[in-house]
């Protein structure tokens, strides 16, 4: 990736997205991270963050006004990734002006994509082991019906939870547990009927903020930075 170059025209100076300040650094950036062929890059927010030294949310919002507002790129997401796309890539990157410096192979580009997604992979199972770890999981549902509900609720994580809703997801447990601990007689849901609503814990009226764990963090703000070293 750090090889060759692209064209940057002048007359990005005249255009008012210079004065959108993190979508002008995040644009530039993803410039020089996109494949030179197709003009995509498959990523996430938090690795984003980490890459831009930015706040994930503030990632986001600015990926957004790319789309929306300013209309310079696409986003695409699955249960794995993001791909972000530039608009016009081909029109304003012609091969035939690039030399031979600025080509990054097909097995190179397929090599970094493959590394990025066990990268993720691993990510999610650190994830799965933070949840299923908790005690409030312990009892409920009774002994016969457990195996089953953390299989299925396993399953709804790996192949629903996207990378960008980990740490939300984290902060929406974490909060049900502060709920749960107000009442001495409110009986815990059972994990499989607590995945497929969570994200309506994050609006409870419950501070979450400095409630991760260490460990928790470490996941979540720490792990990115193996997609840089890989």
């Amino acid at each position: 990736m750090s090889k060759g170059w692209i064209k940057y025209h002048r007359q990005i100076l005249d255009n008012k997205l210079i004065q959108d300040h993190n979508c002008y650094i995040i644009f530039t950036g993803l410039l020089l991270l996109v494949d030179k062929d197709s003009g995509e890059y498959d990523t996430g927010r938090f690795t984003l963050s980490d890459r831009f030294k930015m706040n994930p949310s503030t990632v986001y919002k600015a990926l957004k006004r790319l789309e929306k507002k300013w209309k310079m790129v696409t986003l695409t997401s699955n249960n794995k990734y993001t791909t972000v796309k530039v608009v016009k890539w081909h029109d304003y990157q012609a091969t035939g002006n690039t030399n031979g410096n600025n080509k990054v192979t097909t097995r190179e580009q397929q090599g970094n994509t493959k590394q990025e997604l066990k990268n993720r992979e691993l990510r999610k199972k650190e994830i799965l082991g933070v949840f299923f770890e908790d005690k409030i999981w312990k009892n409920y549902p009774s002994r016969d019906g457990r195996k089953g509900v953390k299989k299925q609720s396993k399953a709804w994580i790996v192949n629903n939870l996207k990378e960008d809703q980990m740490k939300d997801f984290l902060t929406a447990l974490n909060k049900y547990r502060r709920y749960l601990t107000k009442s001495d007689f409110q009986r815990p849901m059972d994990c499989q009927r607590w995945v497929k609503q969570w994200e309506s814990w994050l609006d409870l009226d419950i501070p979450a903020e400095g409630e991760l764990s260490k460990e928790v963090l470490a996941i979540l703000e720490g792990m990115d930075k193996k997609n840089e070293q890989q």
